[in-house]
Order: structure tokens, then sequence, then C-alpha cells
């Protein structure tokens, strides 16, 4: 939808002013129209513009403004500029998200949308120019010196001069075709969850840890995801042992004096609502695919868990404090003398050997539930997924620009397997919807249980 262009003049007045003093319209200057066809807010709701010179240096003091891009309603964004003199100045623009950028409002991060251009001469009267973000170029750094820009067909740096004749061909928001949302074909079955299909930004802009750490989730990666369904909860004691004895596959570690912290039981007891542990990956997926399902990818984890687009960094949302939502940081209490690394006692930690608590309770405002009403996906225990690791960025994720449906089969060692989410166990930090937890082997974990998924 296209709004009057002058719409916006008086919101830059600053950088109008620090770009020539006086603002009046008799002026010479540019009338600019910024487009975008990335999801907004998803893929940015911040645009920084910037009147650069031939160096690349700001054209003068203060030629710099930052908007808030609250959703599709403020798009396309309008101002007007005066001119204030000079030969081969450009415009430059960047989208992304707040949580994109550093204190001083520059962005970071592998996903800012960057575009420059050359202004063309005013011919001391008003032009109307036009410049356009496009999702496809995502990561793809301006050539600011050079007034180059990503071609979103070719991926290629190409000159973009800011003609009068872009204006009639501005993209919508959330145009890209990667970006549409995909109905899940079919109901899904009892117990599970449709998630439609969509565009993922798949990992975070910040290292959790550190930067040596192998469960990095940089850098950033947008995804296409098909529509799939999910299960509500963690595979629990009373399904899997239904599953065992109506399908014959391999039980898990069953409950007993060497094995305290393990959840499954020959007979019904009083863990039959508790997610199943002490599970090795190979028997999880066999459980899923006696159910005529399979583990989840990792790249439709983390869309799931943080709710497809809205790509929360909880699953309950912004709220770092894991503590008060889910069931995490709460190990035994190590031997006299011994160290429990980095596990928060503000979370309860416990000093028992026996099970720690965690399982059924009743859903509470702020629980560890999302939209879609995905449970334990921040902690309880970690999840098996179908993916072996890799890096972010290593050979599994070469290629195009945008993935679709990716899954890792080539995993790098020696760390090979991958857990999603946090568990009772581990620290709060995990239960980041984009944290990996990598592990050696598939081998049962006492922190580690599963949920199924389901092509749709």
């Amino acid at each position: 939808m296209s709004r009057p262009l002058p719409r916006m003049i008086g919101a830059i007045a600053a950088l109008a002013a620090a770009c020539g003093g006086q603002t009046a319209d008799p002026r010479p200057q540019w009338v600019v129209a910024v487009s975008t066809d990335a999801p907004v807010p998803q893929l940015g709701d911040r645009l920084l513009v910037e009147l650069v010179g031939p160096d690349g240096d700001a054209a003068c003091t203060g030629c710099r403004r930052l908007f808030g891009m609250t959703g599709p309603g403020a798009w396309p964004l309008s101002f007007g500029i005066p001119d204030p003199g000079g030969a081969g100045l450009r415009l430059r623009v960047r989208l992304f998200r707040a949580d994109h950028s550093d204190a001083g409002g520059s962005p970071f991060g592998a996903l800012t949308i960057d575009a420059v251009g050359l202004l063309p001469a005013t011919r001391d009267g008003v032009r109307r120019v036009s410049i356009s973000l496009f999702a496809a170029c995502a990561g793809v750094a301006a050539d600011v010196v050079g007034a180059r820009s990503c071609d979103p067909e070719s991926g290629a740096l190409v000159p973009r001069t800011l003609d009068d004749d872009q204006v009639t061909r501005r993209p919508a928001p959330g145009s890209f075709a990667s970006a549409r949302k995909t109905p899940c074909s079919r109901a899904a079955p009892d117990g599970m969850v449709c998630v439609e299909g969509g565009l993922l930004a798949r990992g975070s802009a910040r290292f959790e840890l550190d930067e040596s750490s192998p469960s990095r989730s940089v850098p950033e990666r947008l995804v296409r995801l098909s529509p799939f369904a999910m299960d509500r909860t963690e595979m629990t004691v009373r399904a899997m042992r239904d599953l065992v004895r109506k399908t014959g596959i391999d039980r898990p570690a069953q409950r007993s004096d060497a094995a305290p912290v393990c959840t499954y039981t020959l007979e019904p007891g009083d863990f039959e609502d508790y997610p199943v542990n002490c599970i090795s990956r190979a028997r999880a997926a066999a459980a899923c695919a006696a159910r005529a399902a399979r583990l989840p990818t990792e790249a439709e984890w983390e869309f799931a868990a943080g709710d497809r687009d809205q790509e929360k960094r909880y699953p309950w949302g912004a709220d770092p404090d894991a503590c008060s939502h889910a069931i995490v940081g709460r190990a035994r209490a190590p031997a006299e003398g011994a160290q429990l690394a980095d596990v928060s006692t503000a979370c309860r930690l416990t000093a028992s050997a026996e099970l720690v608590a965690f399982g059924p309770r009743p859903v509470t405002e702020g629980d560890d539930v999302n939209d879609l009403g995905l449970r334990h996906m921040g902690g309880n225990v970690g999840e098996w997924v179908a993916d072996q690791f890799a890096p972010y960025d290593g050979r599994c994720s070469d290629g195009p620009p945008v993935l679709v449906d990716p899954r890792c089969d080539q995993g790098e060692e020696p760390i090979s397997f991958l857990t999603r989410g946090g568990s009772w166990s581990q620290r709060p930090i995990q239960a980041q919807t984009t944290f990996r937890a990598p592990y050696q082997s598939e081998l049962a974990v006492e922190g580690v249980g599963f949920r199924c998924a389901e092509s749709l």
C-alpha cells in the first residue's frame, strides 16, 4: 500500500537540519521513499539512514538518523533531505532488529539488509527517488564507496543510481517469496500442534557462551521450513510404555537404585506423566517411527520453540529469568568438595540424590509454554533432534541464500549429536530457543528426552 511521499518529512527534521540548516521546502532536496520486501518486524524493526560522501564518510555532521519501524504499516518510509551540495553523494540504508544493534545504534550480525545508491542531481528543485531493501540480500554488505548494492536475483553487488523511475516499483513488506506462510495440509494428529511453514532466521547474532564454544549458534542464516506437526509435550513414561507394549520397540533405561534419576518403569507408578529420559537418540528415533512420525530437525525445533516468525529468545518471551519460568538448573548437589560447573543456585539447587522435581504441573501464566501451545521447550529435559552436529559456518550450511528444510546428516567429529532445549540438570542459559547442546555420542543421558514431529 503506497503512502504520500512527504508523510515523514517532519520526522526526519534532525537529519535534514544537520545536512544543510534550514528545512524550508523551496530548498533543493531529495524526497526519498524506502521500501522492503522483507517480513517485518521479523527481519528488522530499525532503519538506519545515512548520507555519505564519495569516500564513504558522513557527508555532514549528524547526517545519520535511526527510525523505529514497528511493522508493515510503517512502510514505505518517506522523508526529505536538503541537498548540502557536492558531487557523488550516496544514500545508505540498513534494516536490522533492535536486538542486533550496539550501544550506538549500529547493526551487527549476519542478516543486516544493506543498500546504498548514488543520489542524482536535484537540479535546484525537488527530486523524488527511492531505494529498496531485499530480504534475499540479507547479510550482503553494500560497497559504499563503489555505490554498489546486492542484486536480489544474482546476489552480486551492482551499481545503483536512485533514479525517478524506481519510485513506482516499490516492494511490499513481507512479499519475499520465502517468507510466505504455508498452512498445514491437514489437521495435526491428537497430542500434536500444527506449525505453519515459513521463514526462520536460524541461530543467534550473539555468542551465548564464548567464541570457542562448540555449541555456538552463530552465524545466523535464513531458512525456509515446510509445515509440520510437533508433539505438545515431551514423550511421557506412560506413552512410552504403551508404545513399547504395542510395537515391541526397545524400552529406555529403567529406573532403579543404580539409576535413581531415570523415569521409565515397567509398571505404572509415580512418574506416568513425567518425560522419559535416559534414552538414546536411536531409541528415541525408533519410538517416533513406531508412531509413523520422526524426530524434528534442528531448524524445525527452533522454529516451533520460538513461535515461528516471532523468533522469541525464550519460548515464553523475552524475560531472561529462566529460573522463574522453566525447570532448569536443578542438578543434584555434588559430593563434598567437588565442583558443579556453572549450575545456578537461584534455580533451587537440591542436595537430594533422588529424582529432581521435574515433570507435570498446572500451566500458569508465564510458564514454559509458548503461543503455539508447546510445553517445556525451555526446560524439563533436553530433546534429541534428527540432525548431526555441525557448526553453522560449516558444510551443512553451504548453499543458496535461503536453506530449504535443512537437515545435517554430515556431522563433524568429534562432536556428532545434538539436543535442543534446556533441562533440569543444565544451566538456565540453555533455555534459549537458539541454544545448541552437542554430544559426542548418542547414548542415553539422564537429562535428555524427546518429542516427535510429523510432516504435514
